[in-house]
């Protein structure tokens, strides 16, 4: 009896935390990916990288907490294009607005615009930076036949 005793307890106690996860998740949405492409002008020096960096940090650290953050990464330095058909190649950075393209994030969010409102604490803004958000579609998947 003691046994059958205690496999019921360790049975509900098996099953209270799946209800109460089934009850939390069952009305949201599933998270989708985006993109935050983040520029500069070409006046965003240095000194002003060190200065923002802490409040980088500090959003990050946030965003981690808060399971929004999925992975980052800066370009340093210029990239090369390659145009037209004749493929030209040439070292350097694709400006937009007089602003190139440092970083990107990638943040979970509900929808755009939830991901529109975090990049809103993008730390360059106030250097007259600007984040370019984006939706990261669901890769395709090709079956083969």
């Amino acid at each position: 009896m003691k046994t059958l005793h205690f496999a019921l307890l360790f049975s509900i106690g098996l099953l209270i935390p799946y209800v109460s996860f089934a009850q939390t998740h069952q009305n949201h949405q599933p998270m989708k990916h985006f993109s935050l492409l983040v520029r500069v002008p070409l006046s965003y020096s240095t000194e002003i990288a060190a200065k923002a960096f802490p409040q980088w940090q500090a959003l990050i650290d946030d965003w981690k907490a808060k399971g929004i953050y999925v992975f980052s990464f800066a370009f340093p330095g210029e990239g090369y294009t390659v145009t037209g058909s004749a493929k030209n190649i040439k070292k350097e950075s694709v400006l937009s607005d007089n602003r190139r393209v440092v970083s990107q994030v990638v943040i979970r969010a509900e929808n755009i615009d939830q991901a529109v409102k975090l990049a809103q604490d993008i730390p360059v803004l106030p250097y007259d930076g600007a984040v370019e958000v984006r939706e990261i579609p669901q890769p395709l998947t090709f079956v083969k036949e």
